[in-house]
């Protein structure tokens, strides 16, 4: 897979970065750099404040490539990233990570070669690097219905042997997840 970058607006329109329209390539600044204070202990330093720097993203842009009317693509896409604060996109055979950012700069020149813009953007970060992530839940009753609930008591009750517990440590242990319970062997303890 080939890297894609999409910019979002603050409208909430999203622009591909790479299509002939719109080319945003030759990234530089996609990582970042942390400043750490220390205090000396011994021969040892201990870190007490950790800060990722601010950090700014060049990219070089071609602005019009086989587009009819290069320069109305250039003004439209300068007012499309004015509207800020915009979010970064950027996927990888890696996944998809995000950063909201505002422009800082944007050269322009003329139509070079006569057909497009050559030129240059800057986007200044706001946050750091962030990927989206769904979380499942589950209400009570749905888990007591696939059997994940409560806490297991191995070794307790008439029909548990000894020798047929399921959990080696004979202490009070807890299970956070169980695909399916034998009841003829473990003994299961609602919790309120």
């Amino acid at each position: 897979m080939i890297r894609r970058f999409e910019l979002v607006n603050g409208r909430g329109f999203s622009l591909d970065l790479n299509n002939g329209g719109v080319l945003g390539f030759e990234p530089d600044g996609l990582g970042f750099e942390r400043e750490t204070e220390y205090i000396q202990s011994g021969v040892a330093f201990i870190p007490i404040k950790s800060e990722i720097s601010q950090g700014e993203l060049n990219l070089r842009m071609i602005i019009g490539l086989n587009i009819e009317f290069p320069y109305k693509t250039f003004k439209d896409f300068g007012d499309f990233v004015t509207r800020s604060p915009l979010k970064l996109i950027y996927e990888t055979d890696a996944g998809l990570f995000e950063r909201l950012c505002v422009l800082s700069a944007m050269s322009k020149s003329e139509v070079k070669h006569g057909f497009a813009f050559d030129e240059s953007m800057t986007l200044e970060f706001i946050t750091p690097w962030y990927r989206l992530a769904k979380e499942q839940t589950s209400s009570t009753e749905q888990r007591f219905a696939a059997g994940l609930y409560g806490k297991i008591y191995a070794g307790i009750g008439p029909e548990v042997q000894p020798s047929e517990n399921l959990i080696e440590d004979p202490q009070l242990t807890t299970l956070e997840a169980v695909e399916s319970i034998d009841e003829t062997r473990v003994r299961i303890i609602m919790l309120d």
